[in-house]
């Protein structure tokens, strides 16, 4: 492994009565790598360094202090991104996140399958093939969908947190909860796109076309779920749907 400065602090933790394990916490102050054959309990990343995970294995991987952990293979129990802090995806993790106080989490390519709890943060995905198995988003936290194929199996929006969905393949599982998504009355979910999907023999509403040109059907929600999104026309929309009210003035 090739580290700058690691500071090793031990913490003793007890298992069983009379039973002991050394937990070993490795700070990382200068920009390195993680690598097939490393094993970790606890990593924190601090002081705007940089760290590249090419493999290896971490029990709990945090990028603290303005520093950037950028994740390309390994295995992770667990990842935590706060104080600015970023976290950056460019390979396929399967762990829970948990990130709070200006932390960034961009999902740019490959796979991801977890839970995200998300507090006065970031959250971008930009593609890949993403499996959301919880999520709950607040305080202020945005989340913008560019790209990729992602399945939310429950999303909860809360105090001011705001979901953006501009392109992708975005399904939302339905399961015994009732909700697909709880979403608080000063929370946003927006959905942006570009022109309106017409359906069956009386042409109402099936669903949008996204920024990508994807489709964001509405078959997935029921009508109470639907009234809680907010739909939003692209500028060149808005263009067609004045010169329509136009055409339609000067017909009359």
């Amino acid at each position: 492994m090739k580290v700058g400065i690691i500071l090793r602090i031990l913490a003793v933790l007890a298992l069983t009565p009379g039973v002991c394990q050394a937990v070993i916490v490795d700070y990382f102050y200068t920009d390195g790598t993680i690598e097939d054959g490393d094993v970790y309990d606890i990593v924190r990343v601090k002081n705007n360094a940089t760290v590249d995970v090419l493999g290896g294995q971490v029990s709990q991987l945090h990028a603290d202090d303005s520093s950037t952990i950028n994740f390309h293979a390994g295995s992770v129990g667990s990842v935590g991104i706060e104080n600015a802090g970023v976290f950056n995806l460019e390979g396929t993790l399967f762990s829970d996140v948990s990130m709070y106080s200006s932390g960034a989490f961009n999902i740019n390519i490959g796979a991801f399958d977890g839970t995200i709890r998300g507090s006065g943060s970031r959250i971008s995905i930009n593609d890949g093939t993403i499996n959301i198995r919880d999520s709950h988003i607040s305080n202020y936290t945005i989340t913008d969908i560019y790209g990729g194929a992602v399945t939310f199996n429950y999303l909860g929006i809360d105090r001011y947190a705001i979901l953006n969905i501009r392109g992708g393949d975005v399904t939302f599982n339905r399961s015994d909860l009732g909700f697909t998504f709880g979403l608080s009355p000063n929370a946003t979910f927006n959905v942006y796109y570009s022109d309106i999907i017409q359906g069956g023999a009386t042409g109402e509403i099936a669903g949008y076309h996204l920024l990508d040109g994807s489709e964001f059907m509405l078959d997935q929600f029921t009508q109470e779920e639907i009234e809680l999104i907010t739909f939003v026309p692209e500028p060149a929309t808005f263009v067609m749907l004045a010169l329509g009210g136009i055409l339609l003035r000067r017909r009359k």
